[in-house]
Order: structure tokens, then sequence, then C-alpha cells
């Protein structure tokens, strides 16, 4: 047991000293820069747990109730796997706002408004308007 955790250890030394550490990074990164990548694993997310929940979903606005219900209760992990795809939803707007407003910021303090930050910032408030409107739909459907 010590000789496994000693050449653990050894690997982990090797491959955090030689390995992770000489990469360069700008002194300005922070916890700022990490919103993109939190949108797209929540994107992920949601893409997954749609598409297990469309397995026993019913559009029909008879049956739309009873099979959230169904989903719900009758389903394995059928709780869970809903619960991830409204929770899912909220922090993808939640976060959307937070990156919207960080870019809106950055145009503002930091650049001239170019026409290539124009085009950029133009087409994330489209993107932010299609993706209220789909988490509206999708919130009409039960």
């Amino acid at each position: 047991m010590f000789m496994f955790s000693s050449n653990f250890n050894f690997v982990l030394q090797l491959l955090f000293s030689n390995h992770v550490s000489f990469y360069l990074s700008s002194l300005t990164t922070s916890y700022n820069n990490v919103f993109g990548f939190i949108l797209l694993s929540l994107l992920v997310i949601q893409f997954i747990s749609g598409l297990l929940l469309s397995i026993y979903y019913s559009s029909y606005s008879s049956l739309s109730f009873s099979s959230v219900f169904y989903i719900t209760f009758n389903v394995e992990l059928g709780w869970l796997i809903r619960l991830l795809h409204v929770i899912g939803s909220f922090l993808f707007i939640f976060m959307l706002y937070f990156h919207f407003l960080r870019s809106f910021w950055y145009i503002i303090s930091f650049t001239s408004f170019t026409s290539s930050f124009i085009i950029i910032y133009s087409s994330g408030v489209v993107i932010l308007f299609l993706s209220l409107a789909i988490s509206f739909l999708g919130y009409c459907l039960v």
C-alpha cells in the first residue's frame, strides 16, 4: 500500500510540475472568463435531459400534465432528470444574463464601437432573445 502511494504521488508531481504549471496565462485572467464554458456545459445538460424527457412526454393538451406526473413519479430517476432540466434552464438564463452584461461592460469600458464589435454584440443580443423565447416556449409545454 505504501509503494502505491509513493508511485501515485510521483506521477502527480510529474504531471503537475512538468505539464500544467508551465502554461502561460494572462495576469488579468479571472472567473469572469469562464461564463462561456459554463453556458456550453449547461446547454449540453439541457440537451441531454431534454432528449431523455422527450421519450416519455406527451404533447397532447389532455395528456401533458399526466405525462409530467408519470415522468416524475413512475420513471426511474425521472424526478432527477426533470429537476436537472428545470434548474438547468434557470441557470442557463441566469448565466446568459451575466455573460451578456459582462460583454456589454467590456465593450463599453475597453473598446471603441467598431463594426466588428457591433456585429458580435448584435449577434449576442439575437442569441439572448432566441434563448429567452425558447425557454418561454419550453415553460409553456407543461
